[in-house]
């Protein structure tokens, strides 16, 4: 059997939750999002928020499309209007990073559902929350395209491990710092790799595993 699949994949959705039905904007086909495996952005209709596909599967979390990263809820939601991101004020719009109403920021986002971070422009990154950082790529990175002209890494006291390729060729890092009273446990594979400049790091007491 095959799938169908949405007929006029140049044109934009709108998305109803409530029947999975994607909706054409431009000429009215309807289609189910995993009926049809659909892969890309719709509007979500009650909200009117942007939300991405992949697979049919609305995603949450933070995601790079086309060399952008986009943030969305844990509802699949886009990130839309104004949040408090590590103390700095924040406003998104579409999903997308686009000012810092309080600091000189490059990007900000979340890095798992419980973790944020802020980026500014003197290169200094910020992660803090509670939890774990998502395991990824360092290609999907939030921080990716920026990762150059990171020098500073801060850690908040509620994060509780790096994933792997976290600061991946950030060849411009020299200091890493962790909150005191650190909850960190573990460290991933391969995370300072081509940080040339990086000479040493004190690791908190209470991490237990150290990948790679």
């Amino acid at each position: 059997n095959t799938k169908k699949k949405p007929l006029c994949e140049e044109h934009t959705y709108l998305y109803d939750k409530a029947t999975d039905m994607l909706t054409c904007t431009e000429c009215g086909y309807e289609v189910k999002a995993q009926e049809s495996l659909y892969a890309g952005f719709a509007q979500e209709t009650e909200s009117g928020k942007l939300m991405y596909f992949i697979s049919g599967k609305y995603q949450t979390g933070y995601h790079y499309v086309d060399s952008t990263p986009y943030y969305f809820d844990k509802n699949g939601l886009g990130y839309e209007g104004e949040y408090t991101l590590c103390g700095e004020t924040c406003t998104f719009k579409q999903g997308k990073f686009v000012k810092s109403s309080t600091a000189d920021v490059k990007e900000a986002g979340i890095c798992n559902k419980d973790l944020q971070f802020v980026l500014y422009a003197d290169g200094s990154l910020v992660i803090d929350g509670k939890g774990t950082m998502t395991s990824t790529r360092p290609a999907d990175l939030p921080w990716h395209k920026y990762r150059a002209q990171v020098t500073a890494v801060t850690f908040g006291a509620g994060v509780t491990n790096i994933s792997d390729y976290a600061f991946y060729d950030c060849d411009g890092l020299t200091k890493v710092t962790f909150a005191e009273g650190s909850a960190m446990q573990a460290i991933g594979d391969a995370v300072f790799y081509s940080c040339a400049r990086l000479t040493d790091v004190i690791i908190p007491a209470g991490v237990t595993t150290i990948y790679g």
